[in-house]
């Protein structure tokens, strides 16, 4: 089962995420992780059908998956959209 994540979206970040998504193929999710090469976080997309709904968290109603081994390290930040990217602050 997933862990419950106290991350939350700003409202740009937010509007971004569903336009993101649009652009992608139907049924994707929202994915979040940690990049130790570029030591940031990146946001893509997965397809929902690979994921077992246990492992899915919805967040302002933006379905997402996360790297279990990071996912504690969301507690408490906040996902936005500054200058044309997705940021974790």
């Amino acid at each position: 089962m997933a862990q419950a994540i106290s991350m939350k979206i700003t409202d740009v970040g937010r509007v971004a995420l569903l336009d993101f998504l649009r652009h992608c193929a139907p049924g994707s999710i929202i994915a979040v992780g940690w990049s130790e090469a570029d030591e940031d976080w990146s946001v893509g997309a997965f397809n929902k059908e690979k994921i077992p709904p246990s492992e899915v968290v919805t967040i302002s109603g933006i379905p997402f998956v996360f790297d279990q081994g990071d996912s504690q390290r969301l507690n408490g930040k906040t996902l936005d959209f500054r200058d044309g990217v997705f940021c974790v602050v």
